[in-house]
């Protein structure tokens, strides 16, 4: 049912330049959920969650997809949203991040750097003036580092 929720709303997110970050339908306090993170390229206003929750809502009323009531919440994933995907890395470039990544001791160190490139299956860091490429598959955590 999820791929089918995210082939009707998929129009709704393109009219409104924005992309779907995740996406869940549960039953919450006795009541079925659908909750969706959705990201624009220069951040998401409260005015978009809630034109895009009328649309949406708007959208899955027309299709009958869903035939039990349901609550939408349409939200930003904020500032320190991770990133787990390459797009998400893409939009960082020469910025500084946040990583929890395994070591060759197979345990974890954070690591402050930014960001310089990214390939298919790593990224490209600049820490203390030294490069260093670090495999997708050995990032645990990443997040952009936010200054207060």
């Amino acid at each position: 049912m999820i791929e089918q929720i995210k082939s009707l709303i998929q129009p709704v997110l393109e009219q409104e330049a924005a992309e779907l970050v995740d996406l869940v339908y549960r039953l919450e306090s006795g009541r079925n959920v659908l909750r969706l993170l959705v990201d624009k390229p220069k951040g998401v206003t409260l005015d978009d969650c809630a034109r895009i929750n009328k649309a949406i809502g708007n959208a899955l009323d027309n299709s009958g997809l869903i035939t039990q009531s349901f609550v939408i919440e349409v939200n930003s994933p904020g500032l320190d949203r991770l990133l787990t995907k390459r797009g998400d890395f893409d939009k960082k470039i020469g910025e500084n991040l946040k990583l929890t990544i395994k070591n060759s001791a197979g345990a974890t160190d954070t690591v402050i750097a930014q960001l310089k490139s990214v390939t298919d299956s790593a990224i490209i860091i600049v820490v203390k003036d030294s490069e260093r490429s670090i495999l997708f598959t050995d990032i645990i955590k990443a997040k952009a580092e936010i200054k207060p």
